[in-house]
């Protein structure tokens, strides 16, 4: 089961619980011909106040577009996965401004599948 594919239209997701799913809890692409749009899944300035739980083969948010940068501030991962302390969250490492995942990368909490999309989980 699929939670929730974005294809494209501009999103916003707060205080929602994603937890599961047999594929991405949250999966972000775009359709051809269609330039990808931003979802806002939380910021500095409106945290996310999102919940991804993924199966162990998934991620809870899987961008599978390309040259896309996501907002994912103020949310709850899978524990100690990927840089999240044991409550599932991420922070900002010492002397940056932003915590950003880059693509490509794989995880329980988030995968990349393009080297020009990132997402920002910490601010």
């Amino acid at each position: 089961m699929l939670g929730l594919s974005y294809f494209g239209a501009d999103c916003r997701v707060r205080n929602t619980r994603v937890e599961g799913n047999v594929e991405g809890g949250i999966t972000l692409q775009n359709q051809s011909n269609v330039a990808p749009a931003p979802c806002d899944l939380g910021s500095a300035a409106s945290p996310g106040g999102n919940t991804f739980l993924a199966t162990s083969n998934t991620a809870g948010l899987w961008v599978r577009t390309i040259g896309v940068a996501v907002q994912a501030v103020g949310n709850v991962w899978a524990a100690s996965e990927q840089g999240t302390d044991g409550l599932g969250r991420f922070s900002v490492p010492s002397g940056q401004g932003a915590n950003i995942i880059s693509g490509p990368a794989s995880g329980r909490n988030v995968r990349i599948d393009a080297a020009s999309s990132s997402v920002t989980v910490a601010q």
